[in-house]
Parts: C-alpha cells; structure tokens; sequence
C-alpha cells in the first residue's frame, strides 16, 4: 500500500502515474561539496516507483537496476564488464577504488 507520508513521496507519485510508460529514473544522490549530509529513503521509493512503474530502469550509483559503468571521474578499469561489489556502495557516495 502506498501512503504518501513525505511530499517527495506525493511528487513521485504523480509523476509516476500520469505521464504514461516511464522507462527510466535516476537517484544520482548529487549533493554540492558543502552541502550536509542527507538521509533517503531510497529502499522505500525504489519499490514505490517499481509497484507504480514494473518496467522502469531505476538508475543510481548502488543499483538497483542501471549504475554508471566507472566513476566519477570516467575511470571504468581495463575490461567494462562492470562488476562491483554492491555493499560496499550508497548512494551519493561515489567513491569507488580504482
């Protein structure tokens, strides 16, 4: 059951439901350097926009669905096959060790 408790919630909702099929949505975390830290709830949207969208992709830099293939920085390592350990990664957190 969806209960729009924040207005984040009632913004993806919306969205979610009256523009048609949606195939991709992007929680990038960005945050300016000076900015304080945040905490989402990103589990809950994720299968919020799932239960509204099946379909969509759901990009983020911890998953679930698309992440960037390398960093920040566009380092992607010698092969591209993407692999990465998923526990060690948050979003908005885009430290990844070369």
């Amino acid at each position: 059951m969806l209960v729009p408790l924040h207005r984040t919630n009632n913004v993806f909702i919306n969205i979610l439901i009256r523009y048609g099929s949606i195939r991709e949505i992007w929680f990038d975390g960005a945050k300016g350097s000076n900015a304080p830290n945040m905490s989402c709830y990103f589990s809950d949207w994720f299968s919020m926009v799932k239960e509204l969208q099946a379909s969509i992709n759901i990009f983020s830099d911890a998953g679930p669905d698309v992440r960037w293939v390398g960093n920040e920085n566009g380092f992607a390592g010698d092969s591209c096959w993407s692999t990465i350990n998923r526990t060690s990664l948050s979003i908005g957190n885009g430290s990844i060790v070369e």
